[in-house]
């Protein structure tokens, strides 16, 4: 069964390695994630590369976040990543907000900063 499922990850592309170990609980068991780790490692990639790939996904991950968040029922939820720090998903999420709030045209409810004050610390 391993074997099948390095078979299957080998032919990924890089960005889809690196989202295959940065996916939500549930998504791919703890086999596959380690599989994708080991091929991602193997490919020998320098480690910038790697944290590219993962910002760049978490700036997609965050975006789909805030499209969907509802600032009155919702409760602020820091995204998680096997590959970057809290620090570096906090500057994400502050930087993606901020382009977006940017792009929304006025459109973002005042409660936006008690959420993000209270999320971001």
């Amino acid at each position: 069964m391993n074997e099948q499922i390095e078979k299957r990850l080998r032919l990924k592309s890089d960005a889809e390695l690196v989202a295959v170990i940065e996916s939500n609980e549930g998504d791919y068991t703890k086999q596959a994630i380690e599989v994708a780790q080991r091929v991602l490692t193997q490919r020998s990639l320098d480690q910038a590369k790697v944290l590219e790939l993962a910002r760049n996904l978490m700036k997609t991950k965050i975006l789909s976040y805030l499209k969907s968040f509802d600032v009155i029922n919702d409760t602020f939820v820091l995204p998680q990543s096997s590959i970057l720090t809290e620090e570096e998903i906090k500057s994400l999420f502050s930087q993606t907000f901020t382009q977006w709030k940017n792009e929304q045209d006025g459109m973002i409810p005042d409660g936006w900063q008690y959420v993000l004050a209270a999320g971001l610390g």
